[in-house]
């Protein structure tokens, strides 16, 4: 009599893995859909000047919703894949890092607030706040066949370098929008690169920490 061998459960071989993504897939397109030409338009905007004036793709607020949750999941996802390789999937834990990450991206929103606020440069922190929306909805569309090579074959050591170079990258080209638009005399150079570290590096960071340390509780072993 034959005897069947238990495998080692991840959360990239278990089913919810592809149910997740299409629902995250389904957002982007309803966030498309609801605003054309905004993935287009984020594309074509990456290496323009901040100050130059483009005309944006229409938002509504259910569009953005639906861009916001596709962005949180995606980023949600991959910190997971990320961190987390072998187990059973806790849906648990899993919420539990969404909400690591909407709080670590909602301070980040209030930091830049206050430095428009302190700086009064409202005018061109709203142009750069649209240049930085456009490239995260960029990072977010790049991360997601990542995810779906995870999905595919595991997150093996070469598809993680891939999103760490992918996530480099994202902060580069952030900085050289902000030397851009900012970048008067050399020194000011040091303080956008304290700037950037602040509020994009460090928020990061903690949420890859923060994720880490979540997964290592049994609060969450669900």
């Amino acid at each position: 009599m034959s005897t069947s061998i238990p495998l080692i459960s991840s959360p990239i071989s278990e089913p919810w893995t592809a149910w997740i993504l299409l629902l995250l897939l389904l957002l982007a397109g309803m966030a498309n859909v609801l605003q054309p030409g905004m993935v287009v338009n984020s594309f074509t905007t990456i290496f323009t000047k901040p100050e130059r004036q483009y005309t944006d793709a229409p938002r509504t607020a259910l569009g953005q919703i639906c861009l916001q949750l596709f962005q949180l999941g995606t980023l949600g996802m991959a910190y997971y894949l990320f961190c987390f390789q072998t187990g059973d999937f806790s849906i648990a834990r899993y919420g539990v890092i969404l909400i690591v990450t909407g709080a670590v991206y909602a301070t980040k929103v209030l930091m830049m607030l206050l430095v428009d606020y302190t700086f009064q440069l409202r005018k061109k922190c709203a142009t750069i706040g649209i240049h930085y929306a456009n490239l995260l909805c960029v990072f977010c569309c790049a991360l997601y066949p990542i995810l779906l090579l995870m999905h595919q074959y595991g997150a093996t050591k070469t598809l993680q370098v891939i999103l760490l170079l992918l996530t480099v990258f994202f902060i580069v080209l952030v900085t050289v929008k902000y030397c851009r638009a900012y970048l008067i005399k050399p020194m000011a150079l040091v303080y956008i690169l304290l700037f950037v570290l602040t509020v994009d590096v460090l928020p990061l960071l903690a949420a890859y920490f923060g994720t880490e340390y979540i997964l290592s509780q049994s609060f969450v072993q669900l």
